[in-house]
């Protein structure tokens, strides 16, 4: 008989940031004539959040990338975010759009 006391700490899990594909391709000639949308099909545990590299060209938003009219050739990068938590580690992947 007896009792007995312990401690355990709880390491935060870490996670995982998963998209469809982590390079997508948007034809110039397309964003000519208008806008084009990109689905990036995002999964991750927490809350998430997007940073385009050129906002004035490439925004995102909600799992979702835009691509004005107009947009010159090039790279362009999306980094999503997944926001800590008491339960989470925060983790983010880059996304890249190419405008060929």
């Amino acid at each position: 008989k007896g009792t007995l006391k312990t401690t355990f700490k709880i390491n935060k899990r870490g996670q995982s940031i998963s998209t469809s594909k982590s390079s997508y391709t948007v034809k110039h000639s397309e964003i000519k004539k208008k806008a084009q949308t990109v689905s990036l099909d995002v999964k991750a545990a927490t809350e998430l959040s997007y940073e385009s590299s050129n906002k004035k060209y490439v925004t995102a938003s909600k799992g979702k990338v835009t691509v004005k009219k107009g947009t010159p050739k090039g790279t362009y990068t999306i980094t999503i975010t997944a926001k800590a938590t008491k339960n989470y580690k925060g983790a983010s992947k880059k996304v890249k759009i190419a405008v060929k």
